[in-house]
């Protein structure tokens, strides 16, 4: 049984900040699908910041469907001019979010970046930084599944201050490729409204937004469709014992409750089976406001679980 959730944002009466400084992570690092054949060595992967990657060592590592991607930061400055330097950071562990035993660990380290050195920035532009890492997965082998962390990176700026930003890392571990990999490709947002009286909101699977007070959709803030990804490595279809996710959700700002209905295309009720390669499931969903929800950010959480 693979399980996966994700985080819902809704921000109400948003105000926008204007900062000198913005740090963006547009590409998670991602190590692709793993499997690690000689479990009797340790595994090493070298991701490089141009989306290649190599085996080194002992260890027979074989990559699957799912790609390498380099880390992507992005640094926007708003006025001004500035220079700044990519630091290459420390190393950091991934841990599985979706084994029932999550005790075993990869580790990222010998962290690289693209562009090194100085960067010039103007004022009203940004630019990329691209990282890449290296990958050990320690002799034994881990268990299968998904695993996460994420790894402090800093840009020192001309005069000597800093900014930073935690970079999102991913590696996907599957067993002789006959694994069907859960994944949070993208998490469904609500975007910014306006508290005024009882309306409904809804995000289409689609990714499209209404609402029954269209004057309350404020246009800061972004709005998009959850999407969930089952990626079957084996070669060829996989019945599955049934697919499920939580409809009935409670998004909360610490002092108010808002409720949401969710749905999603394919409907899960529909899935028995999982085909070669990557399928994606949008998730939508309906937000019922009562009038009187107070400002702020309000969050909640939704699970898919795939029995197979």
């Amino acid at each position: 049984m693979k399980r996966f959730a994700f985080y819902m944002f809704l921000v109400l009466f948003s105000k926008t900040v204007f900062a000198e400084v913005t740090l963006t992570q547009t590409q998670i690092m991602d190590f692709g699908t793993i499997c690690h054949l000689q479990k009797t060595y340790q595994a090493t992967i070298i991701l490089t910041t141009n989306n290649t990657y190599s085996n080194a060592g002992s260890g027979s590592t074989v990559i699957s469907k799912s790609g390498p991607l380099s880390g992507i930061i992005n640094y926007a400055l708003s006025n001004g001019n500035d220079k700044v330097t990519a630091v290459r950071t420390a190393t950091t562990s991934l841990s599985c979010v979706n084994c029932a035993d999550s005790s075993c660990a990869l580790t990222v380290n010998s962290l690289s970046v693209n562009p090194q050195g100085q960067t010039t920035i103007k004022g009203g532009s940004s630019a990329n930084f691209n990282w890449g890492g290296t990958l050990i997965i320690p002799s034994g082998g881990c268990p299968a599944g998904v695993y996460e962390g994420v790894v402090q990176v800093s840009f020192t700026k001309q005069g000597g201050s800093s900014e930073s930003i935690n970079m999102a890392i991913r590696a996907t571990l599957v067993d002789e490729m006959k694994s069907i990999i859960v994944s949070a490709d993208q998490n469904l947002s609500f975007g910014t409204i306006l508290a005024d009286g009882s309306y409904n909101v809804t995000i289409g699977t689609d990714g499209t937004r209404t609402s029954t007070n269209p004057g309350a959709l404020s246009p800061g803030g972004t709005f998009r469709q959850g999407v969930f990804s089952l990626n079957n490595t084996t070669s060829g279809a996989v019945r599955v014992n049934g697919v499920t996710m939580d409809t009935n959700i409670t998004l909360s700002n610490g002092v108010s409750d808002i409720s949401a209905v969710l749905t999603s295309s394919p409907s899960v009720a529909s899935i028995s089976s999982v085909a070669k390669g990557k399928t994606n499931i949008n998730v939508g969903g309906t937000l019922q406001m009562h009038g009187g929800e107070s400002a702020g950010t309000y969050n909640g959480i939704y699970t898919l679980t795939v029995n197979y």
